[in-house]
């Protein structure tokens, strides 16, 4: 069976990630006056920005966590910071091999959506950076695009009703970290598939719901049989 969406997160999977989203939200919160270090940050990859932020605040004894005013303004910084970052970095780009497998995966008929945790001004950044613009990429969902992040299915479910699917056994789920797996399990996807070589390794993805775990973007062509057909 081959499916007739795939759903892939950007930043660490098709997107290179340098460590610069945690790096900005570390910079933002220590801008508000909680210092923050990237390693902080890095348990909560996946997760919605403002989710993140309202997290460590949380982990912190900050009160400010629980009020959206305060949570806000950070957020806004670290768009900021990720958009200077994406605009003149040249750091940025693709990860290898992403833009062949979204190539293939069209020339075989199947719809292409991005959903991230990232605010739209980033996401927007990131894509204009790379000019995947029109073409290339179907569909994009981001963090203020729906109310809920992952790993609730939302993004997903989102995708699934732009393109006017109703079975989520057509859809694929790919990401690097265990709030895709999660999400792509709680959205019901025929493919769950955990890259491993973004934000955790497969000794960390492992122990989370998936259907198959690959070391590259690059091999998930191994992962759907296109000679099989599902007409349901």
């Amino acid at each position: 069976m081959f499916p007739r969406l795939v759903v892939f997160d950007m930043t660490g999977t098709t997107v290179y990630d340098d460590g610069a989203v945690n790096r900005s939200i570390a910079e933002a919160l220590t801008e508000s006056k909680l210092p923050t270090r990237s390693p902080q940050v890095a348990k909560y990859r996946g997760l919605m920005t403002s989710t993140i932020i309202r997290n460590l605040l949380r982990d912190a004894g900050d009160p400010r966590h629980e009020l959206a005013s305060e949570i806000e303004p950070i957020t806004k910084r670290f768009c900021e910071t990720m958009i200077a970052h994406i605009e003149s970095e040249r750091t940025v780009g693709q990860v290898p091999g992403a833009i062949e497998i979204i190539d293939w995966l069209k020339q075989k008929g199947c719809l292409i959506a991005l959903d991230t945790g990232l605010p739209r001004p980033v996401a927007d950044a990131y894509i204009d950076r790379l000019g995947w613009r029109g073409g290339l990429i179907n569909y994009i969902v981001t963090a203020d695009d729906v109310d809920r992040g992952r790993p609730h299915p939302a993004t997903v479910s989102n995708a699934m009703k732009f393109f006017g699917l109703e079975n989520p056994v057509h859809v694929a789920k790919v990401g690097d970290t265990p709030q895709d797996l999660i999400q792509g399990k709680s959205a019901g996807c025929g493919w769950v598939v955990g890259v491993t070589q973004g934000a955790f390794s497969s000794d960390a993805l492992h122990i989370y719901p998936h259907t198959h775990l690959i070391p590259t973007i690059s091999q998930l062509n191994e992962v759907f049989d296109p000679s099989e057909d599902d007409d349901e």
